[in-house]
């Protein structure tokens, strides 16, 4: 005679195609005026760090319609904004302005391809765009790795996670090429288990 079916055993993580849908379905969720109130809170938050205050160089993204966006960061004073273009199988960076971009890649928009690249080595934190994050760090994208091949790169570089609350998750399926953040900010602020109290992990 069989029993009632087993319940314990380790939590099932979902796949990352679920994450990744589940992240889009709550950004789309949120109306047009919660996006650019939050995404405002978050930028204010990192805007407020030490490591953004010392930073030279900072790398934006121009965020999709129901992405949070970091453009507030451009007013932060005394720095160099630059965005991401998409270059092959890699982003290259370029000086420029939100205005200033025009619709490129998969219709996001890049800076002018004739403008001078600016090398990784000089860029002093990286706002990272994503579908869901963890507290500590790690992260699902789109699905077609330029960040993380960006990052595998860039270790003198602070990157930083910029999303909505709503895209936290506890746990995220790891694969080897997955690389982990320094930081994941919200419109709540930096998240912080695993990190070393001011929202910076350690061990990246």
């Amino acid at each position: 005679m069989s029993g009632p079916p087993r319940t314990g055993g380790p939590p099932i993580i979902p796949t990352k195609q679920v994450l990744r849908a589940q992240g889009r379905r709550l950004r789309r969720a949120m109306s047009a005026e919660e996006r650019r109130s939050a995404s405002e809170r978050a930028a204010l938050h990192l805007s407020a760090h030490d490591a953004l205050g010392r930073a030279r160089t900072i790398a934006l993204y121009a965020a999709l319609e129901d992405e949070a966006d970091p453009s507030a960061l451009e007013v932060v004073p005394g720095k160099r904004i630059v965005y991401p273009r998409v270059d092959g199988d890699a982003l290259g960076f370029r000086e420029a302005r939100l205005y200033e971009l025009a619709a490129g890649y998969r219709g996001i928009r890049e800076p002018d391809a004739r403008l001078a690249m600016v090398p990784i080595a000089e860029i002093d934190v990286i706002v990272v765009p994503g579908t869901a994050f963890t507290p500590d760090g790690w992260r699902v994208g789109s699905g077609r790795g330029y960040y993380d091949r960006l990052l595998a790169g860039a270790r003198s570089s602070l990157a930083v996670g910029f999303a909505f609350a709503c895209q936290l998750v506890p746990e995220i399926p790891i694969e080897p090429h997955d690389q982990r953040l320094d930081a994941v900010v919200t419109e709540d602020g930096f998240c912080s288990p695993g990190s070393d109290g001011a929202g910076i992990i350690r061990g990246r």
